[in-house]
């Protein structure tokens, strides 16, 4: 899953359920104060292996692995969450596929 956090917050999103297989589009926040973690709006689409980064109050997450599971197809995708209004948008895709990183 991809992990980052944001004003005494920490996000998650997505994950593998298996080994490096079958992507989830779950997404949850842990309140550091309150020592709880809860469920924000899921992912517009599963995928795992993405990575995620704060910038200007909102949360990027870029590329990752995600269906066929039997190929673990690496994707291109760009998806921004906003925790102010708890929804996710759709920006310019990566040139090109990558998951774990940048592989």
């Amino acid at each position: 899953m991809a992990v980052v956090s944001l004003e005494g917050h920490i996000y998650a999103f997505g994950g593998l359920i298996e080994q490096n297989r079958n992507p989830n589009n779950h997404a949850y926040v842990y309140e550091v104060s309150q020592d709880k973690w809860r469920s924000i709006a899921p992912m517009p689409r599963p995928h795992g292996a993405a990575a995620a980064v704060a910038l200007n109050g909102k949360l990027h997450l870029i590329g990752g692995a995600s269906s066929p599971t039997d190929e673990r197809a690496s994707v291109g995708w760009h998806e921004v969450y906003d925790p102010k209004t708890d929804q996710w948008s759709r920006k310019k895709a990566l040139p090109g596929a990558r998951d774990h990183g940048g592989m």
